[in-house]
């Protein structure tokens, strides 16, 4: 829920890393779309990956954008 919420940047990185620690497959569609947020990419990734939630990290992987800054 905390992800969905419109909440600051700094708030869904933390949750984002707290999920990397404890999280299952049930975070992984909302950590996925957070990929393609230019602020929370690298945590998102890293979080699905250890996770071992591939799947939404290969779906948006074609649309994240290559040249962010």
């Amino acid at each position: 829920a905390t992800l969905e919420a419109d909440r600051p940047k700094p708030i869904q990185s933390f949750v984002i890393a707290q999920l990397q620690l404890v999280g299952t497959d049930t975070e992984a569609a909302a950590l996925g779309k957070k990929l393609l947020d230019a602020e929370l990419t690298e945590t998102a990734a890293q979080a699905l990956l250890a996770i071992g939630a591939a799947e939404p990290f290969r779906t948006a992987l074609p649309k994240a954008n290559p040249m962010r800054s």
